[in-house]
């Protein structure tokens, strides 16, 4: 079954799927078209394919296909079953974000997608699996360097595609099978400010303005904020959506850590001061 998804044209405040944690980037100028597909689209083994239109232009800017396929057996080999889960396709001018060629990478949440991300090639594996025998059971993985394994959760395909003459980034949300029998695509976004860079996950213009390399030292991650390569000392402080502070703590020379748990579902700011410079971002835990 063929399947066909247009943007909605619509900005969304928040993204389905739940994803534990997601960071979102700075686009001062940035317009964010975010889609969601309800109910998600799901692709089984019955030749189901996903074809979807960023920008709502009519033209396809990226395809998902799974496909199944069968092995006689011979002397040497026993028959068995395959199925591979593509992205992209010949002619477009589409590129996948690929550290390999012809094998996407599977983006977490916050990952920038942008001019100085690899996109190897215009069709590319998210995963491809083989069975011993003819029935599509006990699948394991068998293309090389394929990051999309068995049963992994909200992660993200990232693309870059044209409009007219102009270059746009965007990425896919999608969850695979434990048995690499089916995948679901459950929404997309994109940056609509051409060359405009977009973090997997990214839903809204936060009105920020560090850089990406400021951005990459700050993280959150299992109760635990992480400060790396810090050029100097000062202090560090996190609040609520509502400016209630949750830490304020000294910053060294280096990498610094700190203990902030039990943070409730909602937005978070971590406010970095370097005395002469000040890097803030934003959190938004899940």
């Amino acid at each position: 079954m063929i399947k066909n998804y247009k943007t909605k044209l619509k900005k969304y405040s928040s993204i389905v799927g739940g994803l534990g944690l997601m960071v979102v980037a700075n686009e001062t100028s940035a317009q964010i078209i975010v889609t969601d597909i309800n109910p998600d689209s799901l692709l089984d083994l019955n030749g189901d394919v996903v074809n979807i239109d960023f920008n709502n232009d009519a033209t396809v800017d990226i395809t998902f296909t799974l496909t199944k396929m069968f092995y006689a057996g011979t002397t040497y080999s026993p028959a068995r079953s395959s199925s591979k889960l593509s992205a992209g396709g010949y002619g477009q001018t589409l590129r996948v974000a690929s550290s390999y060629y012809n094998v996407a990478d599977m983006l977490n949440p916050g990952t920038t997608i942008g001019s100085f991300k690899k996109f190897n090639s215009s069709y590319s594996k998210l995963f491809q699996a083989q069975a011993p025998d003819t029935t599509f059971t006990g699948m394991v993985s068998t293309a090389s360097k394929a990051a999309w394994v068995a049963g992994s959760i909200n992660k993200f395909v990232g693309v870059r595609f044209n409009i007219g003459s102009s270059t746009y980034y965007g990425w896919v949300l999608m969850s695979i099978s434990n048995d690499y029998n089916s995948s679901t695509v459950k929404s997309f976004a994109y940056n609509a400010t051409a060359g405009g860079s977009i973090w997997a996950g990214q839903t809204a213009t936060t009105g920020l303005a560090n850089s990406i390399e400021e951005e990459y030292k700050i993280s959150y991650t299992e109760n635990i904020l992480s400060l790396r390569e810090m050029t100097q000392g000062g202090t560090v402080k996190m609040f609520t959506s509502n400016g209630i502070e949750l830490l304020n703590g000294t910053v060294h020379e280096g990498d610094n850590t700190y203990a902030v748990s039990n943070l409730k579902q909602g937005v978070y700011v971590v406010n970095v001061n370097l005395g002469d410079k000040v890097i803030t971002k934003k959190i938004i835990v899940y």
